[in-house]
């Protein structure tokens, strides 16, 4: 049956590599980074976009509560960005390897900032860890990654799921909410035909996961991993994805491809629910 919706473009920006988009109800605000620029873009209701340099590579950004206020993962440290201000948070120095930096996040319903870390200095062998940010302190919580993306939980919080995009897999652990540990890694499907990328879950618990390379959205089920229904895009790239409620649409990010498509934001109007994402919290 022909999907009675399709990928468009929501937003003609320029990006070398548009990563973790967030739609933020309350502020009526779209925010994604740009991983190569080292920079933070928001788009406010009236249409009026800013951008912030942080002057280094970052990962990822999670609104927090107040208007235009940001954590932010870099390749140096966790950030916030708040009055116009950025201020070192946590110095990840210790931390990440040199050859590393922050790559994907997601802020659990305890307010748990989890992001992952990936080598990104064109020498070595992708190599990456998971990590927790909670009560000041950085813990790792899985040692073995290759490059990490795409957290998500799903709603009982006893499953966390992360793609790992270059061992070509998506993972699912046991997860606890109250203690936040994970357990039993193991694999829930392979994807070959392009890399796994960002991810989200809908309420129906199935994984909306952004195929790099593969020029396509898939949704396949949280629990058996099974493909449920493909999603072409016009771009070769699509990289993640976030959730417009009030809209019914996911916004999607992309990366420029040697096609010379991609870069850009886009949209994909749909029928089913997301549960709302958590904004980060500063201990």
């Amino acid at each position: 049956m022909k999907d009675k919706f399709k990928v468009e473009l929501f937003l003609d920006f320029e990006n070398n590599l548009a990563e973790s988009p967030i739609y933020d109800p309350k502020n009526k605000l779209v925010s994604w980074i740009d991983i190569v620029k080292g920079t933070l873009n928001t788009l406010d209701k009236r249409g009026k976009i800013s951008t912030i340099n942080f002057n280094e590579k970052i990962g990822a950004a999670i609104p927090l509560k107040n208007n235009n206020s940001f954590l932010v993962c870099g390749t140096k440290a966790l950030y916030t960005y708040e009055d116009g201000s950025i201020k070192e948070l946590y110095d990840l120095t210790n931390v990440l390897d040199p050859s590393q930096r922050c790559n994907d996040a997601k802020v659990d319903d305890f307010n748990r900032l989890w992001f992952s870390s990936i080598v990104d200095d064109g020498i070595h062998a992708p190599e990456g860890k998971l990590f927790c940010y909670t009560n000041k302190e950085v813990i790792c919580m899985d040692p073995d990654l290759k490059l990490g993306n795409g957290i998500c939980f799903n709603k009982k919080n006893n499953r966390m799921f992360l793609a790992d995009s270059a061992a070509h897999c998506i993972f699912v652990y046991d997860y606890n909410l109250d203690t936040g540990y994970i357990t039993n890694r193991r694999i829930l499907c392979n994807i070959y035909d392009g890399v796994p990328d960002g991810m989200l879950i809908d309420k129906d618990e199935n994984l909306w996961v952004a195929i790099w390379g593969g020029a396509r959205i898939e949704v396949r089920s949280s629990k058996t991993g099974l493909l449920k229904k493909t999603i072409d895009t016009p771009i070769t790239n699509p990289t993640a994805l976030t959730f417009n409620e009030e809209e019914g649409m996911i916004i999607i990010s992309s990366a420029k491809a040697s096609d010379g498509t991609g870069g850009k934001l886009y949209s994909y109007k749909v029928d089913v629910k997301f549960p709302p994402f958590n904004y980060a919290k500063i201990d």
